[in-house]
C-alpha cells in the first residue's frame, strides 16, 4: 500500500517524534538546546500523551492545524503494533506504537536494508511482543475518513 493519498491531503508523515522520556529530560547539552530552538522555530510541535499519561512530542514539516499526523491517526484507531508498507525497495515505510507512544526513529520511509535493520531491531527488543501490521487500502482510508470528520470540526468551531 503506498501512502501518496496520505499526503495529498497533507496528513503528515515522518515527523520527528520525541518519547515521554526525552520531553521530561532537562536539556543541558548545548546542542541539544540549539537543535530544539530550531525544530521549535521552525516546525509544527505537536503534543499527545501516551498510556501512562506523559507528554510526548514531535515536530512536523507541516504547519497546517487543520491535520493531525498520520501516526496519530494509526495510533487513535488502531493502538500499538508496528505498521509497515514494503512494496518499494527504495521507500518503505514502518511506523512503531507502544504504550500508546510513538517510537522515535519511526514514521518513516527507508530503504530495504534499513527496513531489515529496523525489523531485526523490533523483533529482538523491548518491542518484539508488538504485532506487524502491514498498511492495507483499509488503513488509509479509516484514517482518510477520521482526517475527514476532524477537519469538519474544525470548521465548525471556527
Amino acid at each position: 500500500m503506498n501512502l501518496e493519498q496520505i499526503e495529498e491531503e497533507e496528513i503528515a508523515t515522518e515527523v520527528i517524534w520525541i518519547s515521554s522520556e526525552n520531553v521530561a529530560k532537562k536539556m543541558t547539552n548545548t546542542k541539544e538546546r540549539s537543535w530544539r530552538r530550531v525544530v521549535d522555530k521552525h516546525y509544527k510541535r505537536i503534543e499527545y500523551l501516551n498510556e501512562d499519561k506523559k507528554t510526548c512530542s514531535g515536530y512536523s514539516a507541516i504547519t497546517s492545524s487543520v491535520s493531525q499526523p498520520f501516526a496519530l491517526y494509526i495510533r487513535n484507531i488502531y493502538g500499538d503494533g508496528i505498521y509497515y508498507t514494503n512494496q518499494d525497495t527504495n521507500k518503505n515505510y514502518i511506523l512503531a506504537i507502544s504504550n500508546g507512544e510513538v517510537i522515535e526513529g519511526t514514521d518513516i520511509y527507508v530503504n530495504s536494508a534499513l527496513f531489515e535493520k529496523h525489523r531485526q531491531f523490533f523483533l529482538s527488543d523491548d518491542y518484539s511482543s508488538l504485532t506487524w501490521i502491514c498498511l492495507t487500502a483499509a488503513h488509509i482510508d479509516e484514517v482518510l475518513e477520521a482526517n475527514t470528520l476532524h477537519k469538519q470540526k474544525i470548521k465548525k468551531k471556527k
